[in-house]
Formats: structure tokens, sequence, C-alpha cells
């Protein structure tokens, strides 16, 4: 199954180039969210001022609202309240005989193309 993602974190939506997207093939959908979920956390990780942002939270709750879980169990709760992600299938028929790495050229050069090109609708 080919699928092309777009992911983010949901503060920005993909603003000012924070987002990943890629199409790859997968075994299932179950896959691809993983991967999704995998990319929406590398992206927030990638800009210093997200992760600023949310050990700013996970220590307003430790310290100012006395919550005694784990510092990383905190963390990954706020990291995963910011996941956005969408994940697209393009038609088999229109991408049969296509190369991946050429459809991930131009889901990444202009997404609304081939979003229209390839009849992608989201799962």
């Amino acid at each position: 199954m080919i699928v092309a993602i777009y992911a983010c974190e949901c503060t920005y939506g993909g603003l000012h180039g924070m987002y990943s997207k890629a199409v790859l093939e997968v075994s299932d959908i179950e896959e691809a969210r993983d991967i999704a979920v995998q990319m929406s956390y590398e992206v927030m990780d990638s800009y210093e001022s997200i992760a600023e942002d949310i050990e700013a939270e996970v220590e307003y709750a430790i310290y100012e609202q006395g919550d005694e879980r784990d510092y990383d169990e905190i963390a990954n709760e706020y990291y995963s309240e910011r996941v956005e992600y969408i994940i697209y299938a393009p038609s088999p028929e229109l991408i049969k005989g296509k190369d991946i790495s050429d459809l991930d050229r131009e889901f990444y050069q202009d997404e609304d193309t081939f979003l229209k090109k390839y009849d992608c609708h989201d799962i």
C-alpha cells in the first residue's frame, strides 16, 4: 500500500516550514500511522521553540500543579497531545508503475497538485 504522509505539530500546524512529508510503501494503515506519529515527533524535536514549550509545560505540571509522575512520562503525554498528521491514499490505478522516489518528490514539491493528480483521499 502506498501512502502520502503530511506530519506536523498541532500548535503551528505546519506553518513556517514546520512539517515533514513523504510518500512511502507500507504494509497496512497501522504502519502508516506509526510512521506518521514518528514523523510528527521528529518535527517537534527539530524545533527548539516547540521543545522549549513542552519542557515549560512539563515543569509547570510538576512544580506548580504537583504532578508526581516521572518527567519522561509527563513529557511523552505532552508530545503525544501535539501530534498531528494526515495520511493520504492515492488511487492505485493512477500511481501504477510510478517510482516511489518520483512520487515523493512530486508530493514534496507541490502537495495540492499531487493530491489532485493522483485522486488522493485521506484515511
